[in-house]
This record gives structure tokens, sequence and C-alpha cells, in this order.
């Protein structure tokens, strides 16, 4: 079971006992730090830690997304596509390799045709893969024309599906949303084990989240 440590919040939970977390930081600076730390990864200061049983740190895109702005929600960003592809190579993968040979077996046949329209003498090295199918067939997950919280909804839904992400990251969900749509989707992700930590610059009294914390203009915690 992993854990996750999240600085200087003083959050260190199992992924068991994780709840929804709304998470204050009032400091212009740190909330920068903090902004530019998600936006990386949680590489650029590593404000966030996930580790595992024994104690070892493991990586962060494996089990967390973070999401640092909901007008630009990209469903079809690159981790996903390439999980995507992973699990269509692994299911349907007699049916590519037929696909493959018979592609190769066609660009055969036009490079024959081609060689005897040529005026020089011509050679061809075919080594179409499954992967040269894939940038072909250029395949992207359906988006439709949502709501803001639809789409959030749909990100995380596929996330999971491919990634087996269950810890999102949110910044500013209250920019767009309000405490209705909130608890709904708290209420959805809770029902397959997914959490939700939102980070926002201000103070919000009147919220749905599991558990509040705050770090005020002064880096001090409140709880």
């Amino acid at each position: 079971m992993i854990s996750l440590c999240i600085h200087p919040f003083d959050f260190i939970q199992n992924e068991k006992d994780i709840c929804h977390q709304l998470l204050i930081i009032e400091n212009k600076k740190m909330l920068y730090s903090f902004l530019k730390d998600m936006a990386s990864g949680g590489v650029y200061k590593e404000y966030f830690e996930i580790y595992d049983e024994n104690n070892k740190k493991l990586k962060n895109g494996d089990y967390l997304d973070f999401v640092l702005s909901l007008l630009y929600l990209d469903i079809n960003n690159k981790k996903n596509i390439n999980a995507l592809i992973k699990f269509l190579k692994s299911s349907c993968s007699d049916m590519l390799h037929e696909v493959t040979q018979d592609i190769s077996i066609k660009i055969q046949e036009i490079f024959n045709l081609l060689r005897l329209e040529s005026p020089v003498d011509i050679i061809s090295n075919i080594d179409f893969t499954e992967d040269d199918y894939f940038k072909l067939a250029n395949l992207s997950i359906v988006e439709d024309d949502q709501s803001i919280l639809e789409r959030i909804h749909t990100y995380i839904k596929v996330s999971y599906e491919l990634r087996k992400i269950k810890i999102f990251i949110f910044y500013n969900l209250y920019s767009l949303l309000d405490n209705d749509d909130i608890e709904k989707l708290l209420r959805s992700c809770s029902y397959f084990d997914i959490k939700i930590i939102n980070i926002e610059p201000n103070n919000i009294e009147n919220h749905c989240f599991s558990n509040k914390k705050i770090l005020d203009k002064d880096i001090c915690l409140l709880e």
C-alpha cells in the first residue's frame, strides 16, 4: 500500500486513509512555489512524495495527476494516449500483427510499382510495425461538448480507466464550480475510491471536503 506525503502541510497518510482534502495556501510566494511544483509533476520542490510499504520512493506520475487549469483539461494528453495504445497492443495483439503484415505487403506492392517508374535503381527497407500503425491512426479519445463539471468527471474517469490514477490534485476548483458541483464530484469519486485534493489561494469557509488545512500568510499551519 502506498503512502502520500504533502509538504509543508504535515500530511502523511496511506492510500486507504486518504480523504478528500482542501488545502489553503495564503502566502503568495509559497503558492507560486507550490504551483510550480505541481506543474513539474512534483519534482521541482518535492512537495509531493509517494512511498511504498517498504518506504521506497515511487514515481509521482504513476499515482498522482496534477490539474493546474480547469479550462485546459486535456483528456488526450500524452500519458492517457500512451496508456490507451499499451492497452490496445496487449488486448488486440493478434489482430494488430495481422494488420501490420497486410499493410507491409501493400507498401511493398506500391514500392514495386514505383521502382518500375524510377529513372534510377532504388531499394526499400520496409519495416512497418504496430507503433507505425498507431502513428498513422492518430488515435484520440472522444470529447463531447460538456459542462466544466462533466469535463472534470470525464477526465478523472478516463485517467482512472487507462492509468489507474486514484489521487487527483486540482488547483482552484472553486474558481469555476460551486459547492453543489464539488459535492457531486466528490461523491462520484468516492464511489470508485478516488481521492480529490484541492489547492486554493484563499480560505473557503463553507466547503464540502472531508478535511481542510491552511498555510497562512506567515506560513503557519492551521487545521
